[in-house]
């Protein structure tokens, strides 16, 4: 088979195109109308560093960017921190455990208390760790027992451990319990 002369060729491509714009017009005008549209996600901010410290004294939290270590304003936890305070974060969202029946929402990139969510009497909230940007885990040492939190809602589920838990922590979408050995080490 000869090559066409490049003439020809532009012509004979030419025509190819015009025919396919002749048979299949709704396809064209598709396509035409997928290359013009504009994304529909917004783009993703730039990473942050933050370092999260819980102050016992005035119960606030105390946010530093990294690497420059600027301190932003204390934002107010809005619940007593009775025990040892444990931090969660996950992506713009802290769930701060209090030690105490209480745990503060807190938004990150608001630098504000969302909520405070209580529990009932005897609760000690020890730890926390989030499944998504909508489910946590805590840890509930008062009451021995390991609770889904939903943090749009605010619902509960508990689930009795037997003891004491001491920490909770995710991997892979799975929750590990962390619980003190009852009997001692042989």
């Amino acid at each position: 088979m000869t090559v066409p002369p490049a003439p020809d060729r532009i012509f004979l491509i030419r025509m190819q195109i015009a025919t396919f714009l002749r048979r299949f017009p709704l396809w064209c005008a598709l396509l035409a109308l997928g290359a013009a549209c504009a994304p529909t996600t917004e783009p993703l901010p730039p990473p942050a560093e933050l370092l999260l410290v819980v102050n016992r004294v005035d119960g606030t939290l105390s946010i530093l960017e990294l690497p420059d270590a600027n301190l932003q304003p204390r934002v107010a936890i809005g619940a007593a921190v009775t025990g040892e305070a444990q931090v969660a974060a996950f992506r713009r969202l802290a769930l701060v455990a209090t030690g105490g029946p209480a745990v503060s929402v807190m938004d990150l990139s608001e630098r504000e208390r969302l909520r405070v969510a209580t529990f009932p009497a005897g609760s000690r909230i020890v730890d926390a760790a989030f499944l998504s940007d909508s489910v946590a885990f805590l840890a509930d040492a008062g009451r021995g027992a390991l609770v889904r939190f939903s943090i749009p809602t605010g619902d509960t589920a508990s689930i009795p451990i037997g003891a004491a838990p001491t920490g909770v922590s995710d991997a892979r979408g799975r929750v590990f319990c962390d619980v003190p050995s009852l009997a001692p080490c042989a």
